[in-house]
């Protein structure tokens, strides 16, 4: 009986810390006059990381059609020189990263396949290192070696359901793939759509 009791009072404890945590996370500290700029889902459908030089590294969610310039105005980064003119005014697009390098030099990439993958977001599966694919819930080792062998031997893929020319992949298990993939466009720019 005594260790019933001790149990339930560890999983209240530990309950009652998770909800703290929970608070303050979603409330923040009322005594900070910090207000982070990261926003919420609600902020917006575009998703960009936000690297380097800068004091508020992280995620960030933008509405769409957001600038660069504007992005850093609202992250509090307020270099916005860039040797390529045309840069301030390019919009982001989901799954980029921004990183501002040594010298306040602003480069755009993209995120890498974890991070997309723990935001719910698809990977371009032409892209994809075998790593990257194990990642993927339902590929292994061995069905990710299947998919960079096809990849090698034929090509690009020209879309996801190409996946079933896979020894293994039939329509059921692609079916549960699909939403972690899609194929960038032949051009080089990602096209996340699914």
């Amino acid at each position: 009986m005594k260790r019933q009791v001790d149990g339930m009072v560890v999983v209240v404890l530990i309950a009652a810390a998770a909800v703290l945590l929970k608070m303050a996370f979603l409330n923040g500290d009322p005594g900070s006059d910090i207000q982070l700029s990261h926003g919420d889902f609600r902020s917006g459908p575009v998703v960009v990381k936000l690297t380097g030089a800068v004091a508020r590294n992280g995620i960030y969610f933008l509405p769409e059609g957001e600038t660069l310039a504007a992005f850093l105005l609202t992250a509090g980064v307020d270099r916005q020189d860039s040797p390529d003119p045309g840069l301030p005014e390019r919009t982001l697009q989901t799954g980029q990263a921004v990183a501002i390098l040594s010298g306040d030099r602003i480069v755009i990439g993209e995120m890498d396949a974890a991070e997309k993958l723990a935001l719910d977001m698809p990977i371009d599966l032409n892209l994809a290192s075998l790593e990257d694919l194990m990642l993927v819930s339902g590929i292994g080792e061995r069905t990710a070696e299947k998919i960079l062998s096809f990849r090698n031997d034929t090509g690009p893929f020209r879309t996801v359901e190409d996946l079933q020319k896979i020894p293994g992949i039939k329509e059921k298990r692609l079916s549960r793939l699909r939403k972690y993939f899609y194929v960038g466009n032949p051009s080089g720019k990602s096209d996340p759509s699914p």
